[in-house]
């Protein structure tokens, strides 16, 4: 199953860990960009003072730091620019209301959804 490539995010299961509401899980979703950004971040001060201290011979120029971030982005786009739209995708169901394909407890149009 390929599941992660759509949405990477998938690995981690926010049900399991205590977040059902639809919000917090797509407020998550949303804040893993920028916890990835803060990992790399972390990772590129992390060699300048490692090289600082000389334990290592050289740290992360600017441009690496900014390609490794952009490489990774670019490759779950797909994911992302699905994930971002997701709000949007509703489904019929046999008692003629619509809701949240991917969460059925949320009814289209009802103050959850907006």
């Amino acid at each position: 199953n390929f599941d992660f490539a759509n949405n990477p995010w998938s690995v981690f299961n926010t049900v399991c860990a205590g977040y059902r509401d639809m919000l917090v899980s797509m407020l998550l979703k949303v804040v893993a960009p920028l916890a990835l950004l803060m990992l790399i971040l972390i990772t590129h001060f992390s060699t300048k003072l490692l090289e600082a201290m000389k334990l290592l011979s050289a740290a992360w120029n600017p441009d690496i730091t900014v390609n490794v971030y952009f490489s990774l982005l670019f490759t779950f786009f797909a994911g992302v620019a699905a994930m971002s739209l997701e709000i949007f995708k509703c489904t019929n169901n046999p008692n003629d209301i619509s809701t949240l394909s991917s969460d059925q407890s949320v009814i289209c149009g009802s103050s959850d959804w907006r």
